[in-house]
């Protein structure tokens, strides 16, 4: 009956929604699909579909993905480039491999840090900071110099001054980072 409401086992699920949400997106046939935190809010079973459904879009129709979200776990099952923003500005760009190996950038180190226990260290990363201190900036008023040394322990003079220019660190590997 149309009329009657759906009961809880007939509703649709996240899964559902997510998967809606890339037949969409592939109606067009793009070259490049943007996803915007497409697991952020979902439960782990749900967020392994998604992610293999995104893997399975990309290796039968070979779209690019501008993915984003604040999960390093996430990103690094579905990207194997990784840019690292701050406050609007890339601080860090590397292969997978070579940001989960040693990123440069303090940014990226507390990135990392915040990853689930035991995702980080199994990856290499070593000598990690603590946890971020302060608060984060305005985006409308980000501060001088670098970006992110209010909250960088880090810091140094030359960082409150000025913004640091990209260092190429290795092929396909740079950051700004005045300590580089």
């Amino acid at each position: 009956n149309p009329a009657s409401p759906m009961t809880k086992a007939e509703q649709p699920g996240a899964c559902s929604f997510k998967n809606a949400a890339v037949a969409r997106a592939l109606v067009t046939s793009p070259d490049v699909i943007v996803c915007d935190e497409p697991v952020s809010a979902l439960d782990a079973s749900v967020q392994a579909q998604v992610l293999n459904l995104l893997c399975d879009v990309q290796e039968r129709f070979s779209p690019a993905y501008l993915f984003i979200s604040h999960d390093l776990a996430v990103v690094g099952f579905i990207c194997p480039r990784i840019m690292v923003m701050y406050l609007g500005q890339v601080v860090e760009e590397a292969p997978r491999e070579r940001l989960f190996a040693g990123a440069a950038h303090p940014y990226s180190q507390a990135l990392l840090a915040a990853m689930p226990t035991g995702m980080a260290g199994e990856r290499g990363v070593e000598s990690l900071p603590q946890a971020l201190e302060g608060e984060l900036p305005s985006p409308l008023k980000p501060p001088s110099g670098c970006r992110f040394h209010p909250r960088c322990p880090k810091a140094v003079e030359i960082c409150r001054r000025e913004a640091p220019a990209w260092k190429d660190l290795a092929p396909g590997w740079r950051a700004r980072c005045h300590l580089l």
